[in-house]
Formats: structure tokens, C-alpha cells, sequence
């Protein structure tokens, strides 16, 4: 008969962290260049690596690039349309202003935004 043996192992319960990032303004029928805003009400930062972003139509998402973070408490300006430079110039805001161009289907009249994370688990609605 084989000896007794004795096992020890601990088992952590780890949670997943949740982003908090809120859509915070959306504007699709604007002189200066159609645009949504991304605000992480959240205390850490976001990494949107990944992630995409969609119209109303639900058409395949257009991926932000590899890098893009938002910092806990920031705001994130992101375009679709014309240069980050153009769009403060047309809206009168400071070089600082965070703003990012990602290319994808327009946003047109009375259109929504979906956000999605990551891309790689997107589903059409």
C-alpha cells in the first residue's frame, strides 16, 4: 500500500478589473469634423489597445491603434474624419487636448457610437 501524501495549494479568487470608460459626448453633424468623446471615470488607467469602435449600423468595428491608453480621470477627443490639428483649430481648443484620428465608417446624422473591448470578442448586434 502506497504511503499517504499530503497536498497544500491556495486558491485566490482573482477579479477581473473593469474599465470605466464612459462615452461622454457624441456630435455627428459638425462643421468642424464629427467626433465622440471617451471619459475613464475610473482610478486606473485604460489601455484601448484592442478595442474598437462602430455606428449605429453595426458594421465591423474600426480598431483604435496599439498604444492608445487613457489615463484615470482623462478624456480622449477621437476623430474620424480630419487631423487631430484641424479639428482643435475648427473648435478653438489647446494643442494639449487629447485627440486621435481613427479612420472607419462615418458618423452621420443622428448617429450612435458602440464601443467595444477587445476587438477579438465583438459580436454584431
Amino acid at each position: 500500500m502506497a504511503a499517504e501524501q499530503t497536498l497544500s495549494f491556495t486558491v485566490s479568487s482573482a477579479v477581473a478589473a473593469t474599465a470605466k470608460v464612459l462615452i461622454s459626448e457624441v456630435n455627428s453633424n459638425a462643421d468642424g469634423g464629427d467626433f465622440f468623446e471617451l471619459f475613464n471615470y475610473g482610478t486606473s488607467p485604460v489601455d484601448l489597445s484592442g478595442w474598437g469602435w462602430t455606428d449605429s449600423s453595426g458594421a465591423v468595428p474600426s480598431a483604435f491603434p496599439a498604444g492608445t491608453s487613457l489615463a484615470a480621470g482623462a478624456r480622449l477627443v477621437v476623430l474620424n474624419e480630419t487631423t487631430p490639428d484641424a479639428f482643435r483649430t475648427a473648435w478653438g481648443l489647446q494643442a494639449s487636448t487629447p485627440v486621435i484620428l481613427v479612420a472607419g465608417q462615418g458618423l452621420g446624422k443622428g448617429d450612435a457610437v458602440l464601443c467595444t473591448t477587445p476587438m477579438a470578442t465583438w459580436r454584431p448586434p
